[in-house]
C-alpha cells in the first residue's frame, strides 16, 4: 500500500507534497506522485483536428498531427520533471521509497482504475485551473471526494506539521470509519486531538468510547461540543485550538454529489485553512 498523490503546477503543490510526507512518515509507507495529462492523440473535444471545416484540404490536416505531436513530447517532458522534482522532494523531507506516474486521462478516471492499491490520498485544495479563484474549490475535489473509498487528505497552500487535531463527531457511519483508521494506523499518536460535536441536546452516546479509544491510541483526546451551523462551529473550534489537522466524515455518494456546493464540507474547506482529512465508511 502506498500514499497516493496527485501533483500539478499549481501553488498548493509544496503543500500536498509535505502533506504526503507527513501521512507516509505516520503510516510508514511509500509515496506514490501522479501527474495526469491529457495527450492531443486522446483529446475529444480538445482535439485542434475537430474544428478543421469537412472540407478542409487535406494539408492542413497534415500540418496538425506534427503539431500535436510535439504539444504531446511538452506535456509529457513537463510532466516527468515536475515529477523528479516533487519526487526529490519527498526524498529531501526524508522518504526514500517513492515512485511516479505520469498518467494519460483525468483523475477521477486514474483513481477509480487504481486506487485500491493506496492507502490514502492526497491532493490539493485547488489545481492549476482554479487556484485564482479563492470562492472555489477545484473541481478534482469533488471528484475525489465522490469516487474515494480510501481517506482524502486535501492540503492547504501552506501545509503546517500536525500537533493538534479536531475531529468533527456526528456518531455517524463515515465518522466511526475515521476513528478506526486513525487508531488502527497510530495517526494521532502523542498528538491532541478534539472531539467535537455540534447540536443541542446531549452527545452522541458513542463520543466517550470514541475518546476512550484515541487515548488508549496514545492520543491526548478531549471531548467539546457547540452549538449553531455546524461548518461555523467547526471553524470556529478549529481557530480556537488552533487545529493543524480537521477530520470529518464524509456524506454517501448520491448525497454529497448533490450537497457538495454550498454543504458543511465545502464551507470548511473553502474557509478552513488546516489540513482536512475526509473519510467515507465502507458502505
Amino acid at each position: 500500500m502506498t500514499v497516493l498523490t496527485y501533483i500539478d503546477r499549481s501553488p498548493f503543490s509544496r503543500g500536498v507534497l509535505d502533506a504526503a510526507v507527513w501521512l507516509a512518515r505516520r503510516l510508514d509507507q511509500p509515496v506514490e506522485l501522479v501527474h495526469t495529462v491529457t495527450l492531443a492523440a486522446g483529446r475529444s473535444s480538445q482535439d485542434l483536428s475537430g474544428y478543421m471545416a469537412v472540407d478542409a484540404p487535406e494539408t492542413a490536416f497534415e500540418k496538425q498531427v506534427p503539431f500535436d505531436e510535439a504539444q504531446n513530447r511538452v506535456r509529457i517532458e513537463d510532466g516527468h520533471r515536475l515529477l523528479d522534482a516533487g519526487a526529490a522532494a519527498v526524498r529531501e523531507a526524508g522518504i526514500r521509497s517513492v515512485t511516479e506516474r505520469l498518467y494519460q486521462g483525468t483523475i477521477a478516471q486514474h483513481l477509480a482504475a487504481t486506487q485500491e492499491n493506496h492507502s490514502a490520498i492526497v491532493v490539493g485544495r485547488q489545481g492549476e485551473s482554479t487556484h485564482r479563484a479563492p470562492a472555489r474549490l477545484g473541481r478534482n475535489i469533488e471528484y475525489v471526494l465522490q469516487t474515494a473509498t480510501r481517506p482524502v487528505v486535501i492540503a492547504p497552500h501552506q501545509f503546517v506539521p500536525i500537533e493538534r487535531s479536531l475531529i468533527a463527531w456526528d456518531g455517524g457511519r463515515s465518522c466511526e470509519a475515521a476513528l478506526d483508521f486513525l487508531v488502527a494506523n497510530g495517526l494521532l499518536t502523542g498528538d491532541q486531538a478534539t472531539l467535537l460535536h455540534v447540536g443541542h441536546g446531549p452527545a452522541p452516546s458513542g463520543i466517550r468510547a470514541a475518546g476512550d479509544r484515541l487515548t488508549s491510541a496514545g492520543v491526548d483526546a478531549s471531548i467539546e461540543q457547540s452549538t449553531g451551523q455546524v461548518a461555523e462551529a467547526i471553524l470556529r473550534c478549529a481557530s480556537a485550538m488552533p487545529a493543524e489537522l480537521v477530520i470529518m466524515g464524509a456524506f454517501g455518494h448520491s448525497r454529497l454529489r448533490r450537497a457538495l456546493l454550498g454543504s458543511t464540507t465545502s464551507a470548511i474547506l473553502l474557509n478552513c485553512p488546516s489540513t482536512i482529512m475526509v473519510v467515507r465508511s465502507a458502505d
